[in-house]
């Protein structure tokens, strides 16, 4: 498509000249016109994507009973909607159906899904549903993060080791 457009504006710039050329003369010559190429089309920029774990910077994980280590019988669900802007990491984690009240929530890792962890990011003030907080991170927090090395736990009196997880994707 370029190769037409360049080839068609070149063919109207001759023409433009040659009939300037004929008829009368002119003390001083005329300009030529001025033409400038179009430019080649590009592509849209596609994002890097270094780990297939997130899409740009948001991330989400599902929160199941059947997903924490052991599992458990609960039968809670929850969903963290996550997002990292530069070092700044925000949540928001709404849930239903725990066997009490939520005693506590955070980010672990690093571990894999199926492996434990120590907290990396308690969450701090109302734990009802929705939990939202926001924490600046570590480059290497960041990276942990990135690679699908973190999980969200919350926690009740009846399951002290974590009523439902999901892991960060």
């Amino acid at each position: 498509m370029f190769v037409r457009r360049f080839a068609l504006g070149t063919a109207l710039v001759a023409g433009a000249l040659a009939v300037a050329g004929c008829g009368t003369m002119y003390s001083t010559p005329p300009a030529a016109p001025t033409v400038s190429a179009p430019a080649a089309p590009t592509a849209p920029a596609m994002p890097a994507m270094a780990k297939p774990m997130m899409l740009g910077n948001a991330m989400t994980a599902a929160l199941s009973a059947a997903s924490e280590v052991p599992p458990n019988a609960s039968s809670a669900s929850g969903s963290a909607t996550i997002k990292l802007d530069g070092d700044t990491l925000s949540w928001s984690v709404t849930y239903s159906g725990t066997s009490g009240p939520v005693t506590a929530g955070h980010f672990h890792g690093p571990a894999a899904a199926g492996a434990n962890a120590g907290v990396v990011v308690p969450f701090a003030g109302n734990l009802g549903s929705p939990i939202v907080g926001s924490k600046q991170l570590t480059p290497a927090q960041i990276a942990q993060l990135k690679s699908g090395l973190w999980y969200v736990n919350l926690h009740t009196a009846a399951n002290p080791g974590g009523e439902i997880r999901g892991q960060v994707q």
